[in-house]
């Protein structure tokens, strides 16, 4: 009825795109990695249209993406099991894969390969889900996050063109709206069922009533388990790494070795009984727009001080794990959002 009394056409697409919005909460692995995110890889590297180049990348810069997605490769933690290898069949790229190329990666890869318009751009999306995705940036920073979403959503049909405004991209205004309801985009992830679902497929022997045998199997399985008196939890029930950062302490290694403490320092533990660290040498801002990326604990260092200093390990006040990414002839750290940064 209040519709049918409207007499002016704009009024009436506002009033739909209102009932709408009261349904616009969606998860971020379809919304923003494998829809909006993803659709910007395709569309630099050619792979959305085979008629439209105006956006696609040059073949140095193509080239130049692979040489460095090629050289982080030894420098991923442990924590990371999908690894993007390849530029050259985006459209074929996990979700996870993705998750990582936008929160971590994809501001050493994209910069000086991007034109400085679209990295920008790019960043105003990297800055706000990585917001969203921490629980304590998410306090602080979240009407930044807003603003920074608002921003790219405005801009993106301005830098590529009216046809790619989609409403995944319209969707992305109303992320932070999720997040002050629900928490941070981690905790209402559908990640954990993705991943349980390869695990209920091995428990499938025939196409047969497909429901009922993983019932029985689970049933098996938890029976089994008491018998042994072994406590497993059921796959149904939520699991989460240990939160514990002294138990995930690799002394002296390529990637697993680097922290974040309390007071902003960037450490290497060398040795964990005589608890040695190295310091980084100077630690500075990786970019600067639209927000200073110290304020998010994302440096840029060009190496570490040659001193070993001692010093009790529960002295360190470790925060968060930290990844190392070569970035030319300095590296980047980013803190790594598993132990809830």
């Amino acid at each position: 009825m209040f519709l049918c009394e409207l007499t002016n056409p704009l009024e009436v697409r506002c009033t739909k795109t209102t009932i709408k919005e009261q349904v616009h909460c969606m998860h971020y692995m379809h919304l923003v990695l494998l829809g909006v995110f993803k659709r910007l890889l395709t569309i630099w590297t050619g792979d959305w249209s085979k008629k439209h180049f105006k956006h696609k990348l040059g073949t140095w810069e193509r080239a130049k993406l692979e040489r460095r997605i090629h050289r982080i490769r030894l420098s991923y933690p442990e924590e990371f099991h999908r690894i993007p290898t390849t530029f050259k069949c985006t459209g074929q790229l996990k979700a996870k894969e993705l998750r990582t190329l936008l929160l971590y990666t994809g501001p050493v890869i994209f910069k000086c390969v991007l034109s400085k318009e679209k990295y920008e751009h790019f960043i105003y999306l990297h800055l706000a889900i990585r917001i969203l995705c921490s629980s304590t940036l998410c306090k602080t920073y979240s009407q930044f996050a807003r603003e920074c979403l608002q921003h790219f959503a405005y801009r993106f049909g301005e830098i590529y063109g009216n046809n790619h405004l989609i409403y995944n991209v319209h969707s992305l205004i109303h992320l932070v709206d999720d997040c002050e309801i629900h928490g941070p985009l981690d905790s209402i992830s559908a990640f954990p069922f993705e991943t349980y679902l390869g695990s209920m497929k091995m428990l499938v022997r025939s196409p047969y009533k497909v429901l009922a045998q993983i019932v029985r199997r689970i049933s098996e399985l938890e029976k089994v388990s008491e018998y042994n008196q072994v406590l497993k939890p059921s796959i149904f029930n939520q699991h989460s790494k240990s939160n514990d950062l002294f138990t995930s302490l690799k002394p002296n290694t390529r990637s697993n070795s680097f922290y974040l403490c309390k007071n902003g320092a960037v450490v290497k533990v060398v040795a964990f009984s005589a608890s040695e660290v190295k310091m980084f040498v100077a630690p500075r801002n990786f970019y600067s727009t639209p927000m200073k990326s110290t304020f998010l604990d994302i440096f840029r260092s060009s190496g570490m001080e040659g001193n070993i200093k001692r010093m009790p390990i529960e002295d360190v006040l470790l925060v968060a794990k930290c990844w190392v990414i070569p970035a030319g002839m300095t590296c980047c750290f980013v803190p790594l959002l598993h132990y809830n940064y």
